[in-house]
């Protein structure tokens, strides 16, 4: 049976890239808005690479999943790493489209 602070954790990190996940559909659909189709790949691009973090970040809380009950805690600091990179990369997206799209 998991730790319950490892479940905790588990359960607050799956919260935490769900909430992203919600945030980068947003992101597209202000993307396929753009007016200019130069600019509409570019941001295309850079969900592309933001997916590619989000799918690391998954990659990090599996091994937390994966991890011994008296080692998970040093493992979860390489998801929390992950989750914050891409909430700080999704937040310049942001930024970046909204100033576009005004």
């Amino acid at each position: 049976m998991p730790h319950p602070m490892k479940k905790a954790y588990l359960a607050s990190a799956e919260a935490a890239l769900l909430a992203l996940d919600g945030r980068l559909d947003r992101l597209h659909g202000v993307a396929v808005r753009l007016r200019s189709e130069e600019r509409r790949l570019a941001a295309e691009r850079m969900l592309d690479t933001l997916r590619g973090i989000r799918n690391r970040a998954e990659a990090k809380l599996e091994d937390v999943r994966r991890a011994p009950e008296d080692a998970w805690s040093g493992v979860k600091v390489h998801t929390e790493e992950a989750i914050a990179e891409l909430a700080a990369a999704v937040g310049r997206l942001e930024s970046l489209l909204h100033a576009e799209a005004a």
